[in-house]
Parts: structure tokens; sequence; C-alpha cells
């Protein structure tokens, strides 16, 4: 929205009073470039750099970007020491961008790795092959599938051989000694172990 003569007076005379310009961008429905173009035009702040590029500017500038690691920084200030300008990091930065120009930046250097880190990983490492305990099935009845019923054991203990001995319960399907083997050998195993496992399947 283009501001009147009078909306311009108004807009300098309320800078003057201490109104900042995003106040008065909200108040006349404008943009903060017109804001900055009208207080500029009388003095009140340094006028926009962004219209302000000659080309001997934007040559060293061009060269400085390609040829250094310099930052955006670095870079608005070396113009302004050259020339005696105001170049911000922002005016550097948006003037590359629409000129199509990647700033040469720094090698990456790889991060060290804490020593946390490190730690955890060695001993993930290290940890020993799980080998399940022998469990002994003397006692074991050694039913069939067809054998089968509620409240027998259905451990396998050999090759389409069960357990068969009574749980103690219908709900339950391992007897109290197969429940205990298999409740330990959980605990036992390293997380690697299950890992390994899910990776196979």
């Amino acid at each position: 929205m283009k501001l009147t003569p009078e909306q311009e007076q108004t807009v300098i005379e309320e800078f003057k009073k201490g109104t900042t310009a995003t106040e008065l961008r909200e108040r006349y429905c404008t943009t903060k470039h017109a804001i900055a173009t009208i207080l500029a035009r009388v003095g009140l702040v340094q006028p926009i750099m962004s219209i302000l590029w000659k080309n001997e500017h934007v040559l060293l500038l061009h060269e400085r970007a390609t040829t250094t690691e310099n930052t955006y920084t670095q870079l608005a200030d070396e113009l302004n020491e050259r020339f005696g300008t105001n170049y911000s990091r922002e005016a550097v930065c948006g003037k590359l961008h629409r000129m199509g120009v990647r700033k040469r930046s720094k090698p990456s250097t790889p991060r060290p790795v804490p020593e946390r880190q490190t730690r955890f990983v060695a001993q993930r490492n290290s940890v020993p092959e799980y080998v399940p305990q022998e469990l002994d099935e003397s006692d074991a009845l050694n039913v069939s599938l067809l054998e089968l019923e509620d409240g027998m054991c259905k451990h396998l203990t050999g090759d389409a051989a069960y357990c068969g001995i009574a749980t103690g319960s219908k709900r339950e399907s391992l007897c109290p000694k197969h429940r205990a083997y298999n409740r330990r050998a959980v605990i036992e195993k390293p997380r690697s172990w299950y890992n390994g496992q899910r990776k196979r399947a």
C-alpha cells in the first residue's frame, strides 16, 4: 500500500516520538521497506543497502565469496572497511542468494565420538555368545501332539515329543520346571542375541 504525503509526514513524526518501524508497518498496512525508505529520505535511519549495490561492490563480493572461506559476517565487514558502506550479514547473504553464488565453505571435520558412547559400543561388542543351559528331561512323559490335553506341559523335549507333565492349571501351558527354565533363559539372554534372532527371521 502506497502512503500519501500526509501519511508519510505522520510516519516521520510518530517515529520521532518513539514508535518502531514494525508498529508503523502494521498500523499503515504497508511493508517494512516502504517505512524504511520514508525514514531514510529524511535521514532518520541508514539507507537500505540492498538498493545501493554498486558494480565494484558486487564484483568484490563475488570474488571473495568464491575464493575465500570467510563467513557472511566477515564478507560484510570486509566490504564495509573497503568502501565505507554499512552492509549487514543479511544483506550479503541475500545478495549472494539472488546472484546464485554458492559461498565457499570450510571442509567439515568429523565430530569426535564421546568416550561414554565408545565404551558402550565396546561393551556391546564384547558380550559373550549365549549358550542355553542343559535341562534334565528324564522325568518328562514325552507324549505326542495327539495325546496332549489341557493342563499338560507343552514344552518340546524332542522331535514331535512334549513334556506332558501336569501344569497345575488349565490356563498354564508349561509345568513349573519349564516355566522357571524359560523365565531364566529370557533374563540371561543378552539383547544382542534377540537382535540377531530378529535379523535372521
